[in-house]
């Protein structure tokens, strides 16, 4: 399977959480996204296109 297109929708929904809880919404939100990115590179895809929302 060789995707085209990634979607990463993950994010922290809850404001307060992610006022008292700081770093777990950088874990959530940045570090979910450069996992991603990490994942992309070790499987050698060529994707096209990555959408972070």
């Amino acid at each position: 399977m060789q995707p085209d297109e990634i979607y990463h929708l993950g994010a922290q929904s809850h404001v307060r959480v992610s006022f008292d809880i700081p770093e777990y919404t950088g874990d959530i939100t940045g570090l979910g996204t450069t996992r991603i990115l990490e994942a992309i590179r070790i499987c050698s895809f060529k994707i096209n296109r990555i959408f972070s929302i």
